[in-house]
């Protein structure tokens, strides 16, 4: 029964789907999809960096070593462009998700077009705003599942920003942007350190922004960024290192979560890894410059995947990052920016493995036992101390 209604609704959605399409072919509107878009656009490149490769070591699991969680390949990541529309009769329009309205043709350069659908479904009025020059980042809607978290503003907008940024000479100082804010105090800071100012930030759900000149970027690989974006988030955070003095903590920390994926009886846990010499990292808020800092100083990064991990990207080469993991779900990109900015890294995985939704595995709390934490913590010492031996 339960089978038999989530085709049905599949159905319904599918029709749903191919009717908005019809929809927007009889009034002239050709929506494209990724691939379509880049051709679309290469008459307007401005930037172009090529693709890259990233050989990924077999991993295994920690606490069971026969139990293979990674197999060694090579990552492939994908080139990056940076687009102009230039002004012209009929200006460059934003639809409410962030896509990109060019003549007739609407634009999808990130991963689908099916958020262009809900605009066409559930319209709403916007105020009507005209810029000279207007950034368009991203085209999808957060949801705080698929999209709306640290992890994607800063390798999926900030990267590509840290992108547009260096075509332009005069930076974004007269420049407006706009997309489906995700409304976080990390995304108001970081737009502020790249010089927009609030009354230049615009909510396309709530603005139509109408622009002479458009800039937009492609999204890369979701998860292997490609090298020259990760190089251009490092630069650009750089200048907030503090290099030159000790951390107010020690070097161990523990990365907690307070929301989805938690630990289970954490406090627990954190009680046996303290006697390990680790500091506990409450999660929350912080500043960009307390995070990346946290990450820099740190020696042996331990706790449940997540996106505190994105820091890893101002991690000292030899830093190790250990992640603690659902049995249900276990992606490869930290191991990915671990590999990129030479660090060690190791995993384990807990629970049990169950048949379920990929959306309750992304939500899963995780089952660590005390037991376990001491053989993760043993081992991680035991090859920091060879390391350091080896050096």
């Amino acid at each position: 029964m339960i089978n038999s209604l989530y085709l049905f609704i599949s159905w319904l959605r599918h029709q749903r789907t191919r009717a908005v399409r019809l929809g927007l072919r009889v009034t002239g509107w050709k929506l494209l999809y990724k691939e379509q878009s880049d051709l679309f656009l290469q008459g307007y490149l401005i930037d172009e960096q090529p693709a890259s490769v990233v050989t990924l070591p077999d991993v295994a699991d920690t606490l069971n070593t026969d139990r293979q969680v990674f197999q060694a390949q090579d990552a492939l990541t994908k080139p990056t462009y940076v687009w102009q529309l230039p002004a012209s009769d009929t200006p460059a329009m934003l639809l409410s998700s962030g896509t990109v309205k060019f003549g007739n043709t609407i634009l999808c350069p990130d991963y689908w077009n099916h958020h262009v659908l809900v605009d066409r479904l559930q319209p709403r009025p916007r105020t009507i705003v005209e810029v000279d020059t207007l950034v368009a980042p991203f085209g999808h809607i957060p949801d705080g599942i698929t999209f709306g978290g640290y992890y994607d503003f800063i390798y999926l907008i900030f990267a590509k920003l840290c992108r547009i940024e260096k075509t332009l000479p005069e930076g974004f100082s007269n420049a407006a942007i706009a997309y489906p804010l995700f409304n976080t105090d990390y995304e108001t800071e970081l737009l502020t350190l790249l010089g927009f100012t609030p009354d230049r930030i615009f909510d396309s759900r709530q603005v139509d922004v109408r622009s002479k000149r458009c800039l937009l970027a492609n999204g890369g690989d979701w998860f292997h960024p490609n090298l020259s974006d990760l190089a251009l988030v490092y630069d650009r955070l750089q200048p907030l290192l503090v290099t030159d003095s000790q951390p107010p903590f020690s070097d161990r920390v523990f990365i907690s979560r307070g929301g989805r994926r938690r630990i289970i009886h954490e406090d627990v846990v954190m009680n046996r890894l303290s006697e390990y010499d680790f500091t506990f990292i409450e999660d929350k808020p912080r500043t960009i410059a307390e995070q990346i800092n946290l990450y820099h100083h740190a020696s042996i990064i331990l706790g449940p995947h997540g996106a505190s991990f994105s820091n890893i990207n101002w991690c000292r080469p030899g830093t190790h990052l250990h992640e603690l993991c659902s049995a249900n779900y276990s992606p490869d990109f930290f191991l990915y920016l671990a590999q990129v900015r030479q660090m060690s890294y190791s995993v384990s995985l807990h629970g049990k493995v169950r048949r379920q939704s990929i959306r309750r595995s992304l939500v899963e709390d995780i089952p660590v036992t005390v037991s376990e934490i001491e053989r993760v913590v043993e081992r991680l010492l035991t090859a920091q101390l060879n390391g350091a031996e080896a050096r």
